[in-house]
């Protein structure tokens, strides 16, 4: 074959090189392209009655996978190497049963893949046959090919025998339990599985199988031959007849992963792919890939991106129920879906291509002829897992490590809390909370109407579409799907009809109860099942005997010291507790309480004491008040007048009859005195100040500095005297008070600093003294809560007398008080309050008209100016005093 190919080429290119030699024109060479993939012809839609039919027609055969997705309901078919060729991307059917069908094509460096969803108003059940170049997928409502009213389908399926079960297989397999995904061709599976498992070998076309979708949707056989539950649950656990009964046990807690229809045939040569396998280990923190084949793998990996990984197996055949896709998306992984197909470039090479979530590097190892691929779960996804219900036993059934040993220590009140039972031991509610949470029932016995509307149900959704079926088989199918044992009584009989939709199992067994008026009581992994009635009387009977059994039991008598708390307070707390025929007293001088009971009561009592006989924390609080102020003023002022005489006694009269004389002067009197004695100005003697004649009279109040100036003539016919006077000041103070105290949780404390200012009142009875408190003032009631956080109730006050402003020789109070109520951490500070001020003032006092001329106006007007600034600021810190044990 590789001769005559190399002869074909040589004989090309030489007729390729004449062609050039004769006609001179350039040649080119095609290179030879792979063959080209399949190319969809059309999509026929057509109706037979409750089914739906879709038609695919194909250039070659298609090599498709599907899935569905329960919200919105879709059902996927991914054809890889699949061109979508002339179809439209959007086919509206309308029907009631498909609403539409959406056609994309995709391609990568495997290849071309066309994609369809079908978009229906409802999950419906479906076949893919496969013929030739043709794919006939049938869809059909759930349960069409059920049973007629009157029959039960469940009995239907699992009554009869197999006599050939074998055993289940071991736990040491290379399973462990985890949240699985497996194919329906594999043959070892696992027994504990909790995401989706389809189990069971090579799937007999005239075998029964008995499909039970969202793990109990239906469950009828394909054929009329009997199927007790024993080949039931030995087909689950993956045992039984291979030739005989075959199990597809689908769940849709996380998306419903259907498996392929019809019956996995292989090739003649070559390994066999027994099972593509996921399971999700969130607790080992991996998800793993198996891939098992019948002989040893021969293998390659590659990473086309940093999102994929191709496991490319060589000489390995397929089964044609295998070649699907596996969709994880929605568990708490890294990766997003797994696809296995056979390809069709080379003969006889299965690839399984891991599309991922997040990049990752996986790691691969073998076990014997299985693969096995692991993908670390990255912590960021690692949180959506799926929280399985827990087993719980009876309220004081917990291990002795749980409670209370006698030598334990009691935490302070920032310990966590205690749940005591009846025994006296003591729990921790979270635990006990979480328990009870997951225990649906009980051991008491607990109906539909007493399980709190809030109860979280943790049972994984079921399908259920039952009529007339027998209560007993209903049971037993349910204990099949929970893996519990539920017992029965003789009084539980009759029929039920039921249809649910994606409900939690638990919730419907509930239900389910509720609707035959009945209740159950659970005992660890048993449930058992009865009339309500009888639960009540059983219950009442119960107390009642407990009762008696208390009335009959001897009086004991304890004596209990107390260490912090009060006997007296302790006892109040107690009286509530003791049973009728106890009693409580305390000794005062010893601090220690005195109990006669019997022995349940003593021991909860002595739990209960010690647990409220604690150390009370104390707590350290220290407040500061910051006080800042800041001031400035400036003030600038003027004072001039004189004389003008117009006489004979100047030499110079008017020479008029009249007025022969004239004088003018200032006629303001001094507002600021030079004091006693003659007036000087320039050392000279002046009557400036001797007979104040101020024609402008604006000084400074309180003046820094001063300038005079007198002018005169020599006849005394005129004389000016002016001066100015200017002053100005600053001033900055601080002040920082700093009170603190101890006290323990929910006691008021008090410190207080300053003094009482004494004041005279009058009244009829005579003249008193009275004080008035000018002190520092720290009031405080702290609260500590169990996670380290202090509550504070604080009032703070700073009072103190202003001797710079009195009213009859007495002092004004300043007043500063901040009382609030805040939440501060351990050691933390924090500022429950402050005051800032800030004041500016400008004032101009000047003769009217005359002090408003630029310039000229400033010999009669005087300015001041002050700014004041204050600032206060009261910070908190409370800290929690560590005591060493």
């Amino acid at each position: 074959m590789r001769c005559s190919l190399r002869s074909q080429i040589h004989g090309w290119l030489g007729t390729a090189l004449a062609l050039v030699l004769l006609l001179g024109l350039p040649t080119l060479v095609a290179a030879e392209e792979p063959a080209p993939t399949g190319k969809l012809l059309s999509l026929d839609v057509k109706e037979s009655g409750s089914e739906v039919s879709l038609q695919f027609k194909a250039s070659a055969r298609p090599n498709c996978g599907d899935f569905t997705i329960t919200e919105p309901p879709t059902l996927v078919i991914s054809c890889v190497d699949m061109e979508m060729g002339e179809l439209e991307s959007l086919l509206k059917v309308g029907n009631g049963v498909i609403e539409r069908i959406e056609i994309s094509e995709s391609s990568d460096t495997m290849g071309v893949n066309t994609e369809f969803q079908v978009f229906m108003a409802s999950i419906l059940e479906y076949d893919r046959v496969v013929s030739g170049n043709d794919l006939v997928v049938t869809l059909r409502p759930t349960g069409a090919d059920g049973d007629e009213p009157g029959t039960d389908v469940i009995a239907d399926a699992i009554e009869g025998s197999v006599d050939d079960a074998e055993e289940p297989p071991s736990d040491e397999e290379i399973f462990g339990p985890a949240e699985s995904a497996s194919s329906e061709g594999q043959e070892q599976a696992k027994a504990e599985v909790e995401e989706v498992d389809v189990l069971g070998d090579a799937l007999d076309a005239d075998a029964p199988v008995v499909t039970i979708d969202g793990s109990a949707e239906s469950a009828a056989a394909e054929d009329d031959d009997p199927m007790d539950l024993d080949a039931l649950l030995a087909a689950k656990m993956g045992g039984g007849d291979e030739a005989d009964v075959n199990l597809k046990l689908n769940t849709t807690r996380t998306g419903e992963l259907s498996s392929v229809a019809g019956d996995h045939r292989y090739g003649q040569v070559g390994t066999q792919i027994r099972g593509v396998d996921f399971q999700n280990k969130l607790d080992e923190g991996t998800s793993r890939l198996v891939i098992t084949g019948s002989s040893d793998l021969n293998y390659s990996a590659s990473f086309p991106s940093e999102r994929r990984v191709v496991i490319a197996l060589r000489d390995s055949t397929l089964g044609s129920g295998l070649e699907r896709r596996i969709d994880t998306s929605r568990f708490a992984s890294a990766v997003d879906g797994v696809s296995a197909f056979r390809s069709r470039k080379n003969d006889g090479e299965v690839k399984v291509v891991v599309d991922l979530r997040q990049p990752v590097t996986p790691s691969l190892s073998e076990n014997g002829n299985a693969l096995i691929i692991d993908f670390p779960i990255p912590p960021a996804v690692a949180g959506a897992a799926y929280e399985a219900p827990e087993r719980v036993e009876s309220f004081d059934d917990l291990p002795e490590e749980d409670g209370i040993v006698e030598d334990e220590p009691i935490e302070s009140a920032t310990s966590r809390e205690r749940l005591i039972g009846e025994g006296g031991r003591s729990f921790d509610p979270s635990k006990r909370a979480k328990a009870r949470q997951a225990s649906l029932f009980g051991t008491d016995g607990v109906f539909l109407g007493q399980i709190d509307p809030s109860h979280q149900w943790r049972g994984f959704p079921i399908n259920l579409n039952l009529v007339n079926a027998n209560i007993h088989n209903l049971f037993r199918l349910l204990s099949a799907v929970s893996k519990l044992n539920i017992v029965t009584s003789d009084d539980v009989e009759g029929t039920v009809t039921v249809q649910l939709h994606e409900v939690p199992w638990d919730q419907a067994l509930a239900a389910i109860l509720q609707a035959k008026g009945l209740g159950a009581a659970q005992y660890g992994s048993i449930v058992r099942v009865a009339p309500i009635e009888m639960i009540r009387r059983e219950r009442e009977d119960a107390a009642a005997a407990q009762q008696a059994e208390q009335d009959g039991m001897p009086l004991r008598v304890l004596t209990l010291p107390l260490n912090y708390a009060s006997s007296k307070d302790v006892m109040d707390q107690l009286e509530n507790m003791i049973s009728k025929r106890g009693s409580v007293t305390y000794d005062e001088r010893t601090n220690s309480l005195i109990i006669r009971d019997i022995d349940t009561q003593l021991s909860q009592i002595r739990q209960l004491v010690k647990a409220l006989d604690t150390r009370t924390p104390q707590v350290h609080i220290e407040a500061r008040i910051v006080e800042a102020n800041q001031s400035f003023s400036r003030a600038l002022g003027i004072q001039w007048g004189g004389n003008l005489n117009f006489s004979p006694d100047t030499g110079a009269p008017t020479g008029l009859f009249f007025p022969n004389s004239v004088r003018v002067s200032g006629g303001q009197t001094a507002s600021v005195s030079s004091g006693g004695g003659q007036a000087t100005i320039g050392g000279a003697p002046t009557t400036f100040t001797d007979g104040p004649n101020y024609v402008v009279d604006l000084p400074v109040g309180a003046s820094g500095g001063s300038l005079g100036l007198s002018l005169g003539s020599i006849t005394n016919m005129f004389d000016l005297d002016a001066r100015l006077t200017a002053g100005e000041s600053t001033g900055n103070g601080k002040v920082i008070s700093a009170p603190s105290i101890t006290t323990v949780t929910n006691k008021a404390a008090t410190m207080r600093d300053g003094a009482q200012i004494p004041y005279e009142t009058a009244s009829l009875r005579g003249t008193n003294v009275q004080f008035i408190e000018a002190v520092l003032l720290l009031q405080v009631t702290p609260q500590i809560t169990a996670d380290g956080t202090i509550f504070l109730d604080v009032t703070l006050q700073k009072n103190r007398p202003e001797f710079g402003a009195t009213v009859r020789g007495l002092p004004t109070i300043q007043i500063k008080e901040a009382k609030t109520t805040v939440m501060v951490a351990d050691g933390d500070t924090t500022v429950i309050g402050g005051v800032y001020s800030y004041e500016e003032a400008l004032s101009k006092t000047f003769v009217p008209g005359l002090g408003r001329i630029p310039i000229l106006g400033w010999l009669f007007k005087t300015t001041s100016k002050r700014r004041e600034r204050r600032e206060l600021l009261v910070f908190i810190t409370p800290s929690i005093i560590k005591t060493v044990q």
